[in-house]
């Protein structure tokens, strides 16, 4: 029988769309891979590296809805074995500078079918890099970031990734302008191709998959 991802937790309620479509999109056998531009970061708006003095400790708690949604739409148990969260060094629990907007960052394991989700307001790039040191644990062999560079544009790929931005509110990113929201955001479309909706509290801004049918223009 072949392992699929799953939500989380079973729930007799109805899972909202996005969740339930973003785990077929991971599920699809007949996936091809979409390049992705590694480079994204250094061309993001200058608004996404505004810094803050932010405290760290009260995020984790803060954070916690919109990380277990985030978590649950793309099949990534809520343990110390799959989740990181980066923790900047404080001196006596105070607040410190940090970058404005809080990332995320899923890696999957397609072979395996395996998710890990990294979340902080640091680089995607650190993110993964925590990411790839839980999976070699996983694994139990080491996995270099070459390693997860060379297997996401394979066909189909090894690994599927996908990063973003995520808010505490329910308003979503009210000091994001629509402009940079427009040039960071990189949506994911369903088999029909359409735009899978995420909630207004988070969104992807990049991932290296495409459904088997035409990827239309945005």
């Amino acid at each position: 029988m072949t392992k699929e991802f799953h939500l989380e937790t079973q729930n007799t309620e109805i899972q909202p769309n996005y969740r339930e479509k973003i785990l077929s999109i991971i599920n699809d056998t007949e996936e091809r891979v979409r390049v992705v531009d590694l480079e994204r970061d250094q061309a993001m708006s200058k608004e996404v590296h505004t810094k803050k003095n932010i405290d760290a400790r009260k995020e984790i708690i803060e954070f916690e809805k919109v990380r277990k949604d985030v978590c649950e739409a793309f099949g990534v148990p809520m343990d110390e074995e799959h989740v990181f969260i980066y923790m900047p060094e404080t001196i006596n629990g105070a607040a410190v500078l940090q970058r404005a907007f809080r990332a995320f960052y899923v890696l999957i394991d397609a072979l395996k079918k395996e998710s890990f989700y990294g979340e902080g307001r640091i680089d995607h790039n650190t993110l993964l890099r925590n990411l790839a040191s839980m999976a070699s644990k996983a694994e139990e062999t080491e996995i270099q970031l070459a390693d997860i560079y060379n297997g996401i544009d394979t066909d189909p790929p090894r690994y599927i990734i996908f990063k973003g931005f995520v808010s505490k509110t329910e308003e979503g990113f009210r000091d994001l302008s629509q402009n940079s929201r427009k040039v960071l955001e990189t949506p994911v479309f369903d088999a029909q191709g359409r735009k899978i909706e995420t909630p207004s509290n988070w969104f992807i801004t990049g991932h290296n998959i495409k459904s088997s049918s035409a990827e239309p223009s945005k």
